[in-house]
């Protein structure tokens, strides 16, 4: 996995979780101590976010920072905001309708 599709991932699950608990794009950098353009470019994986950084907002997320970082490894919403086919069968959503919530086979994790 290359810089950009792990760019790209993290700011996938970072915009994953906060839209999951209806935080603003301003909400949530308050909460992390960033500035709303900043955070829109990490979501939009168009700068590399420090590891502080990631932490500040896992934390305002309250979630583990490894749920950013490999959600598949921490069974976080492995089914986010367009992911598609995984090795595993239950890992595939067609599209956000489809899974608006976490994965129900993942929820026991």
């Amino acid at each position: 996995m290359d810089t950009e599709d792990i760019k790209t991932r993290v700011g996938r699950e970072i915009r994953w979780h906060r839209l999951h608990q209806h935080l603003s794009l301003s909400k949530l950098a308050d909460m992390a101590g960033t500035s709303y353009p900043h955070l829109w470019k990490v979501e939009m994986a168009q700068v590399n976010a420090g590891i502080d950084l990631l932490g500040r907002i896992a934390d305002a997320l309250n979630v583990p920072l490894r749920d950013l970082i490999d959600p598949l490894e921490a069974c976080a919403p492995c089914t986010s905001i367009d992911y598609q086919f995984e090795e595993d069968p239950e890992h595939y959503v067609a599209s956000q309708a489809e899974a608006p919530g976490l994965d129900p086979a993942k929820e026991d994790c």
